[in-house]
């Protein structure tokens, strides 16, 4: 073995593997049985649950919302005639009564 060399261990494509397994945790698989986009929607209910702002939100927007998750909770959890507006570079699939700029 040379001296002097530093290596982390194990190749770049299995710490990947590694991380996309640590992402597929409780949150994940709880979003998909709710019919959330993403397990973010689960940050935007605890945020929620502590500051309780959604219920009297007039309007919200989502900055850099794809894949949507936040919306969906968002329009969940406002007022009826609230507005709700997602934005991102990326392509969103439509949200009921939320408005999507591309």
């Amino acid at each position: 073995r040379p001296r002097g060399r530093f290596t982390m261990g194990g190749s770049a494509a299995s710490k990947k593997g590694t991380v996309a397994k640590k992402r597929l945790d409780k949150f994940y698989y709880l979003a998909k049985e709710r019919g959330y986009r993403s397990r973010a929607a689960f940050k935007l209910l605890q945020l929620d649950k502590k500051y309780e702002f959604l219920g009297t939100a007039t309007g919200v927007v989502d900055l850099c919302a794809a894949p949507g998750s936040w919306m969906q909770v968002a329009r969940q959890f406002m007022p009826k005639d609230a507005l709700c507006i997602g934005i991102d570079r990326a392509p969103i699939k439509p949200i009921p009564k939320c408005v999507v700029l591309q």
